[in-house]
Order: C-alpha cells, then structure tokens, then sequence
C-alpha cells in the first residue's frame, strides 16, 4: 500500500504548520533559508505576542485527514481514489522551562483509527490501518521557543518498528523546521499579515513555500489566525532511497495551494487548525528507454485538535 503511506506523508507536510513546535532556546530568527517578514501591522492595541509555558504538562491531541487523489499516466486517466479518514493520536508534554521561557518537549503518536466513508473506502481500510500502525510509537524531542520557532526537531523509533519510517519522518522533521507557526519580533493588532519564504525538502523534491498569516482575533492568550500557503517547485531531478536501479524520476511541475483557519493558545505549545490544500504534479519516468509522463492531483483536508490537558 505505498500510495497510502504516500498521501499520509503529503499530507504531514501540510499539517505541519499547524504545529507551534520549536527548538534552540537561544536562537529567536527563522533558520537558515527561510524569511519572515511582516507585511502588514494591523490596527488598533498592538504588542509582541509570545508563548508563555509551563513544566511538566500533558496535552493530548488528535489529527483527521482525508485524502482524495487522482492520476493520469501518458494518455490514461485512472479512477479518482478517496481514502477513509485517517486519525491519529499524539500526546504532547513540556518538561522542564528554561532560562529565555523556552520549554523542553517531548511528542509521541500513540494511536490510529481509519474510519471508511463508503464500501469502495472499506477495500482499502485495512491496509491503510496497517500503514498507521507503524507510526505508533514514534517519539520526538526538541525545546519549544516563546516565538513558536522549530529547529532541530528529532524523532526516533522504537526497536523494531518499520525500517522506513525514520526517513519519512526527516522529512516531516525539516518542514516543520522551515513553517511552523512563527510569531512576528514586531508588535501586532488584528489584521496583521506576515509571511514565512522557505526552501523545503518534501521526499526528495526541493520547494519554494510561501506561508501567509493573519491575525483575525486576539482574546486573552487566544490568537485567531487565516493562513494561506503555495508551494512551487523547478524542473529536477528526484533522488532519494528507494527509487529502483535504472529508473530515472524527473520532475517537470509541481504546485501547492491551501488555505486554512488557525488557533493558538499561548500557553501550549501545539495550534488547532482546519485546513485543505491541493497538489497538483507533473513527474516523467525513464525506465529501459521507455518515457512515462505521469499527473497526479491530492487534495487533503485535514484537522488538528486538542483533546485533554493535565498535569502528570
């Protein structure tokens, strides 16, 4: 079931700037290849926003995606396909606090469930399920800075778990790295606008992103967000671990758009969202002189939701 395990990773992508997850307590300026600027002030009472963290808190959280994809080889249009939805959960906890208000924190997918929408979706239920179950267990570690910066962010598995999961989630790792949810040096009021450029590696394809926000709301430690984000990418060539010997994958076109709504509370270190995003590529395949073009569109919906706050 590798198109599943793709459309999961793809997906991730996108859903990884839902995430205010953050690294490096010194360090408060994007990491190196990506631009954060503010574009718009806003109106009104204006001030610095940043998270504000306490020791040794649980969060509890939960993802919903649902995929849908269609493919076109040479002059051959396959069926669209729609994949149950897919939703996993993950746990969240701050330790210790450090000097700058920077947090140590730990992540943990702890459990799947794949949910079919119809009888076609329950044909492939099982082996998506299959797919998800590798993911439990996967643990990450990093420090969360008071601007929602991400660096160095690293996961690991435990023994035994699928082989390939760990490059995937690299993968996932560098974006969250490049997007997440960073706030402005600069004092803000509703309306604001800033954007995040970054250069992104998505699975062996180099992208341009773009990542706009805007502030529509601000009630206590609650901040309400509109993001709108596009991805484009050059002609290339694709390299990356698992592409068969004489197989050449080139890249002709890819682009990204989505849009979504946004929550964040100050005081955690995570962000509710509801968002879409639609990718639509373009690759060639060369394999024994023989020339493939192939199209792809993946449209993804996907929600983050925080369930449970404790204190262990």
């Amino acid at each position: 079931m590798h198109l599943a395990r793709s459309l999961v990773i793809l997906s991730f992508i996108f859903l990884a700037n839902a995430h205010a997850w953050a690294a490096e307590p010194v360090k408060t300026t994007p990491p190196a290849g990506a631009d954060l600027k503010l574009l718009d002030p806003g109106t009104g009472p204006k001030q610095v926003y940043r998270y504000t963290f306490t020791a040794n808190k649980e969060y509890k959280t939960e993802m919903d995606l649902i995929l849908k994809v269609k493919v076109r080889e040479g002059e051959r249009n396959q069926p669209s396909q729609s994949l149950p939805i897919m939703r996993i959960g993950m746990t969240i906890r701050t330790g210790k606090i450090l000097a700058d208000g920077s947090a140590e924190t730990t992540y943990e997918f702890t459990n799947s469930k794949v949910i079919p929408n119809n009888p076609a979706e329950e044909q492939v239920a099982g082996a998506i399920a299959a797919e998800l179950q590798a993911i439990q267990g996967l643990t990450g570690k990093g420090i969360v800075a008071p601007n929602g910066l991400v660096k160095d962010l690293k996961y690991s598995m435990k023994s035994g778990s699928n082989s390939q999961l760990p490059k995937v989630f690299e993968n996932i790792q560098h974006t969250m790295q490049q997007v997440a949810t960073t706030l402005p040096e600069e004092p803000i009021g509703a309306g604001a606008q800033w954007e995040l450029r970054s250069a992104v590696d998505a699975d062996g394809i180099k992208l341009q992103q773009i990542t706009r926000y805007t502030l529509v709301s601000v009630k206590g430690n609650i901040l309400k967000l509109k993001v709108k984000l596009s991805q484009h990418a050059n002609q290339q060539l694709i390299e990356k671990a698992g592409i068969p010997e004489g197989l050449i994958l080139t890249l002709d076109s890819f682009k990204g758009e989505g849009s979504g709504d946004m929550t964040l509370d100050l005081t955690a270190p995570l962000a509710e969202s509801f968002s879409k995003l639609k990718i639509e590529t373009r690759m060639n395949v060369v394999h024994q002189g023989n020339s493939q073009a192939i199209e792809s569109v993946l449209d993804t919906q996907s929600e983050f939701r925080r369930l449970k706050t404790r204190t262990p």
